[in-house]
């Protein structure tokens, strides 16, 4: 094959990492050469050069691979269907070159008929942040179906990280609503703030008391904040 694309002489280094051979790397001229033993040496520092960055990609790549597979199994496979309610969610990791890890939604079913919504995300990527989140989700889902609201539970989980050894931040919101009585309990940890469509087109977002992060500071009480929807208003969560 390299000599029906005209290459006469050619000089080839391993790529080498940890002492495995990962590859070869190759150069080739169309005229007759000698190559010197410095050529053997500066062909070589460039192959070491590359087998590291090749293995660093490869292994990028593979972590990548592994976080976006425990995110996705821990979120929802499908959302809960909910009388008076229309509920869909959308999910889109990041594109390659970067890696996923932290970011979540949950819809959770409670006694009672009422519906927890949760928007969250973790500061950090990878399978750290993965995994961190899905602790997280439990204890949420835990906490919730024990009855308590979105105030108690931010506390609850800010308790959990500060006890922990988990190092890192995250951020999120937790609403809980009633269809029954069309009333909406919210509260945040840093998160971004819901956005709140009327039925007339007019938006708007649920400021209310962001509170710190969760695994800001270990003594952090969350407040909530409680309002009535109409009929037809949508909320977006991101």
């Amino acid at each position: 094959a390299l000599r029906e694309v005209g290459i006469r002489s050619m000089i080839g280094v391993p790529l080498v990492v940890e002492g495995r051979v990962t590859g070869v790397l190759i150069v080739g001229t169309t005229h007759r050469r000698h190559f010197t033993d410095d050529d053997a040496l500066l062909l070589q520092l460039v192959g070491d050069r590359m087998a590291l960055v090749i293995d660093h990609a490869r292994l990028f790549e593979h972590e990548r691979r592994i976080a976006e597979t425990l995110q996705r199994s821990l979120l929802p496979d499908q959302l809960p269907d909910v009388p008076g309610l229309q509920i869909s969610a959308r999910y889109l990791p990041g594109a390659a070159g970067t890696q996923v890890g932290g970011d979540w939604f949950d819809v959770i079913t409670q006694p009672g008929g009422q519906i927890g919504l949760v928007m969250g995300d973790v500061v950090g990527r990878g399978i750290k942040a993965a995994s961190l989140m899905g602790q997280l989700r439990n204890a949420l889902r835990a906490y919730a179906l024990d009855g308590h609201g979105p105030g108690p539970v931010l506390s609850r989980l800010n308790r959990m990280l500060a006890a922990g050894e988990a190092d890192s931040v995250t951020t999120l919101t937790y609403m809980v609503l009633d269809p029954e009585s069309a009333t909406l309990r919210i509260a945040r940890a840093g998160h971004l703030p819901p956005l709140l469509v009327a039925p007339d087109g007019r938006g708007s977002y649920l400021e209310g008391a962001p509170g710190l992060p969760l695994g800001a500071l270990p003594h952090t009480e969350y407040e909530e904040r409680t309002m009535g929807l109409e009929p037809g208003t949508t909320l977006v969560l991101f």
